[in-house]
């Protein structure tokens, strides 16, 4: 008895130490394969957030940053503890990697709640490979972002907290929920609702949607105290005006709309569905099918809201980004499927390497392959006859050995087929433009305001975070309109006069998401830099603009001030 209880210690060190070297591997693995940035995208938003946390007098006036209450959250308060201490580009780098890891070591927490003792270590070893790429999800949500967000930090605790529903601790599952909420209140209330439909579900421990519930709420107070002193829900009335109809139609769309949804959209949420469906039926596992019917109630609920109710609480709470759930079930359910399939020899059979390589295959998609891919995967599920008997003996090692292999393919398709390798870029200083956010930090007075051009992706959206200057605005700045009429009304007419145009027209045809992204923004910046002095000047007037920065190779302003010049930018003066 005592060898035998010292060999099992042994081996569950063994394991441990196994999991920890592999989930160090599976980190660097991920950053090779989906990159770092910061500074871009979201963080142009954010990081003035965070700006302001440190300085309550920062950009004031900055419509913008003003409406920061109807973004509620304690992650840049709680950040700003740490700026003292850490500049915050180290303290985003830690974060980042500290969110990968964590949603890695949280799909391995899935995967382990859905097997037993002897076999779950082994889905656990597994399910993480599973998850090294970041793809887009049905709604245009990538399954974790190459950059700090406050959705991305609460990922992996969402995922032990699913994992802690399986295992019936519903009330240690929502205590974790109820803490994210004060990071990301929308991503944290999918997960308590699919906690507690698990919990409703569970005769025998029903009265933990209760008693769970009250626990979550305790937990999430600090940040609800403070949403119902700033009336962070009063933004938009209901029933919204055509106008804020129009403009979240256009400008988001691809998240919230599925009506404005192409096939490639669809098709990227029926990969995780049918691996699903393969996974549950060799083995049913009647948690994941609860959560699974929670995410379809919030997948009806956000399109009957959103295209039928126009109702603006659901845009709110982004109830159709919980589909992104559905990658990580998939990547669960899917090592253990794969361990369903698996001879108890450990050196795989046919059935063995179809189930293991097409499941890896949608997770690792191959541009042109998919659609052939999911029609295979297709027929293993409705032709391979269910198994429920585990291998005695498995060996993860080649699957694990084949994912990586897989990785470095789509690494180097992405690399030298498609010419956009994933990109490391930790500091701001080397993002396009950022000569010119030095000089304006260095030499701009501190109440300038400064017209920029109209971007959505470039990194120049990060102006108020680079230079400390406010701008007259951008169409990134017009993700923040589903949450204040006040703001998407300033914000309209910004845009507007930046380009002298009327650019939010529907578009003959339909498809106002796909007009929002790929011919919104090209419109709006030829109308800007079809800009003249007269046009900059009113600015000034309209908006309070003292300076206009324009593209290098755009037009030259004779009768403006030229202050600043480099092979990228010019900035003028415009007002004296």
């Amino acid at each position: 008895m005592l060898n035998e209880a010292s060999r099992e210690e042994r081996m569950a060190l063994w394991m441990w130490a196994s999991f920890g070297a592999l989930l160090s591997l599976q980190v660097a693995v991920w950053l090779l394969l989906n990159g770092y940035r910061f500074g871009i995208f979201d963080q142009s938003i954010h990081l003035p957030y965070l700006l302001r946390e440190m300085d309550p007098s920062f950009l004031r006036g900055d419509v913008l940053v003003d409406a920061y209450t109807y973004h509620p959250s304690l992650f840049w308060r709680l950040q700003a503890l740490f700026t003292s201490l850490v500049p915050v580009e180290t303290l985003y780098l830690a974060l980042h990697v500290v969110s990968v890891a964590a949603m890695l070591a949280g799909t391995a927490a899935l995967a382990r709640a859905l097997l037993a003792r002897e076999h779950g270590p082994w889905a656990a070893l597994l399910a993480p490979c599973l998850v090294l790429l970041s793809k887009p999800t049905i709604a245009a949500i990538p399954m974790l972002d190459p950059l700090v967000l406050n959705r991305t930090f609460v990922l992996g605790p969402h995922l032990f907290a699913l994992a802690l529903g399986i295992q019936r601790r519903y009330h240690a599952a929502l205590f974790i929920v109820g803490l994210t909420f004060l990071i990301h209140p929308t991503t944290s209330m999918h997960v308590a609702f699919l906690v507690w439909l698990a919990a409703l579900a569970d005769p025998e421990r029903r009265r933990a949607a209760l008693t769970g519930t009250l626990v979550c709420l305790a937990a999430a107070s600090p940040l609800l105290a403070l949403m119902l002193l700033n009336r962070s829900f009063s933004g938009v009335p209901f029933p919204p005006p055509p106008d804020w109809i129009l403009l979240t139609r256009m400008l988001l769309g691809l998240h919230h709309y599925p009506s404005e949804w192409g096939w490639y959209s669809w098709m990227l949420g029926l990969a995780p569905l049918l691996v699903l469906a393969g996974a549950l039926r060799a083995r049913r596992s009647r948690p994941v099918e609860i959560y699974l019917v929670g995410i379809a109630i919030l997948f009806v609920v956000g399109t009957l809201g959103a295209e039928v109710l126009t109702i603006p609480s659901v845009l709110h709470l982004h109830v159709l980004q919980s589909t992104r759930l559905l990658s990580f079930l998939a990547a669960a359910c899917g090592s253990r499927w794969i361990l369903d399939t698996w001879p108890a020899g450990g050196h795989g059979n046919a059935r063995g390497w179809a189930v293991a390589v097409l499941v890896t295959l949608t997770q690792f998609p191959i541009p042109g392959l998919q659609p052939v891919i999911l029609l295979v995967l297709l027929g293993v599920v409705l032709l391979n006859p269910p198994k429920r008997e585990l291998a005695t003996r498995v060996s993860p090692g080649a699957i694990l050995l084949l994912t990586l292999v897989l990785g470095g393919i789509v690494s180097g398709v992405r690399r030298y087929v498609l010419h956009a390798p994933p990109e490391f870029q930790p500091r701001f200083e080397t993002l396009q433009g950022a000569r010119l956010m030095h000089w304006a930090r260095e030499h701009l007075p501190r109440d300038a305001v400064v017209a920029i051009p109209p971007y959505l992706t470039e990194p120049l959206t990060g102006f108020r975070y680079g230079t400390g200057r406010s701008i007259v605005g951008t169409l990134k700045d017009g993700g923040e309109v589903s949450f204040s009429i006040a703001f998407m009304k300033d914000w309209k007419e910004r845009i507007e006069a930046l380009c002298d145009c009327k650019p939010f027209v529907a578009p003959g045809g339909g498809g106002l998401a796909l007009y929002g992204v790929f011919t919104l923004p090209q419109v709006v910046l030829d109308g800007y830099r079809k800009a003249d002095a007269e046009r900059f000047r009113s600015f000034a007037t309209r908006f309070g603009a003292t300076h206009a920065v324009v593209e290098a190779k755009g037009a030259t302003q004779p009768d403006l001030p030229l202050e600043y010049e480099d092979d990228e930018f010019k900035l003028y003066r415009i007002r004296p």
